[in-house]
């Protein structure tokens, strides 16, 4: 069950056969739940750090009930992406080279049979073995 704090506000909680039940029926729950998410994330975490000045986002719905987001952000201070021009290339790479890294503590790590993002909340332990687990998964 992926989203533990989602589904304890779920009605039939309690009862694990009723987890997807609980989705399907209360899709207006798990959009305000996704909104939540991602405005704490936008306010807290995306706008101090990168300075957007607008953004547009998009929710998307797979099958099973489980949404996702698409988003652009207009940021005033990142260099143009123009890659005709070597100049302003390696300036946006600078840019981004100093925002974003990315960093896989073990590459060679298999997968699990069982996808890491369905533990239940008790069983994350936030290890660099657990997170090895999910990179690797995707």
């Amino acid at each position: 069950m992926q989203w533990h704090d989602l589904h304890r506000h779920l009605p039939g909680f309690a009862d694990v056969a009723f987890i997807w039940d609980g989705v399907q029926d209360n899709p207006h729950i798990v959009a305000h739940y996704l909104l939540l998410r991602f405005q704490a994330l936008t306010n807290h975490v995306l706008r101090p750090f990168l300075g957007f000045t607008d953004s547009w986002h998009r929710f998307e719905w797979q099958a099973r009930g489980s949404g996702h987001l698409h988003c652009l952000f207009w940021i005033p201070t990142a260099p143009p992406l123009d890659c005709e021009i070597d100049d302003v290339r390696a300036a946006f790479a600078q840019y981004w080279g100093a925002r974003i890294t990315a960093w896989n503590p073990d590459p060679l790590r298999l997968p699990d049979a069982r996808n890491p993002a369905s533990l239940a909340l008790v069983d994350v332990a936030n290890t660099a073995n657990q997170f090895a687990a999910l990179l690797n998964r995707l």
